[in-house]
């Protein structure tokens, strides 16, 4: 088993709002069809989400009425995000099947909760040869209303169920830099203890790069071989997935 972020990055500018790079997408597409494989797909919200989330304010829940429309515009966006990704799938005769996330996640007190129904249909999809899709979204929050649900999450939550061998976040560069993106040296391999400079800016209403090192050590600490990579590096990429070590990635290791 093998899951995929789709990073916001990857495939958008999200200072540019709709903005999307069709390529990256289908070069993916390519790369699962020439190695035969199934995996599970989890896209991120880019340009189409963030900025309606971040001017809405749903990064911090529920406040007032006049944020309701927000979420029904994130939603829309995120669905029509969906219906292009999984276009270029299916053009390369790639069947997927989304399951949309805020129909199955909820945010309990006690924590997320994804129903054990979702994980059977996700192993029987991938079993009969459709690719699944998943992506972030805005889901029933029991103390805050609604609240983003990021890409990032559902890898963590996913991997719980379905015990993956790798899991793969694929970005605009080609793993974590010391000092900020493209800056410094590359990581090959990132530890817990490894200390990296980073700014905060742009728009991201899930937290950016240090939420997503966060959640990779988290799924590298299931014993899930975690990369962080460049969805333009179609080496490295297919040396992951044959088993190989990539040239110019960063691997997550926890100990």
């Amino acid at each position: 088993m093998i899951l995929i972020k789709l990073g916001g990055s990857a495939f958008s500018d999200k200072s540019r709002p709709l903005s999307f790079y069709e390529e990256p997408v289908r070069n993916l597409a390519l790369l699962i069809k020439q190695h035969g494989i199934t995996p599970v797909l989890i896209h991120g919200g880019g340009s189409f989400a963030h900025p309606v989330a971040k001017a809405y304010g749903l990064d911090r829940g529920i406040r007032d009425d006049g944020q309701l429309i927000g979420v029904s515009l994130t939603s829309l966006a995120l669905s029509l995000l969906n219906e292009r990704i999984t276009s270029i799938f299916l053009k390369l005769k790639l069947p997927t099947y989304t399951i949309r996330t805020g129909a199955v996640f909820v945010r309990m007190l006690s924590g997320l909760r994804l129903s054990s129904d979702v994980v059977d249909l996700v192993r029987r999809l991938v079993e009969m040869g459709i690719i699944p899709v998943f992506y972030g979204d805005v889901i029933h929050d029991y103390k805050l209303g609604f609240s983003i649900l990021s890409g990032d999450e559902i890898m963590v939550e996913l991997a719980k169920w379905l015990k993956p061998k790798y899991a793969l976040f694929l970005m605009d560069v080609e793993g974590v830099y010391s000092k900020g993106p493209r800056m410094g040296e590359l990581i090959r391999v990132f530890k817990p203890s490894t200390q990296v400079s980073y700014s905060v800016g742009g728009v991201d209403a899930t937290g950016g790069l240090m939420s997503k090192l966060k959640h990779a050590i988290e799924l590298a600490s299931m014993g899930v071989r975690t990369y962080l990579c460049s969805i333009m590096d179609q080496e490295s990429l297919s040396l992951i997935l044959t088993g190989g070590e990539p040239g110019r990635c960063t691997r997550i290791e926890v100990r």
